[in-house]
């Protein structure tokens, strides 16, 4: 696997994280700024179906995701989303994070091309700790 802004970044925030509830927060959190960034552009029922689908494709291998998937017809869970990670030993947390996270980064990059993909998230991964949620970084 190659390490791209998604995976320097959530590196980095994991570092500050001390259980499996954290894990599940920062995944929250980082979910909030990837809508932010993409429902504009791809709609809300967009980015709930991406988002979807990559619950799904990602839970075959780590079933703490499949509890927010099983409302096919429905925008994923959250909220039950994050209480499942939050009682998975923190590796798994954030193994299962991680995963999903560059699922719907592949399905966004396989529909509107990577260099867009990675334009658009390019805000959201640039996010740093101490900075607001949904504000971009400036350019160097």
């Amino acid at each position: 696997m190659s390490t791209g802004p998604l995976e320097a970044t959530f590196a980095q925030r994991a570092q500050l994280l001390h259980d499996a509830q954290g894990a599940a927060q920062l995944l929250v959190d980082i979910w909030a700024s990837v809508d932010a960034a993409l429902r504009g552009v791809i709609g809300p029922l967009g980015v709930a179906a991406l988002l979807a689908r990559s619950l799904r494709l990602t839970a075959r291998h780590h079933p703490a995701l499949a509890v927010a998937c099983v409302h096919a017809s429905m925008a994923p869970d959250l909220a039950t989303l994050q209480a499942s990670l939050a009682r998975e030993p923190l590796p798994e947390a954030l193994a299962a994070s991680l995963a999903l996270l560059q699922s719907f980064e592949e399905l966004l990059a396989g529909l509107i091309g990577s260099a867009l993909a990675e334009r658009l998230l390019r805000p959201v991964w640039q996010h740093t700790p101490g900075d607001a949620p949904n504000t971009p970084t400036p350019p160097p």
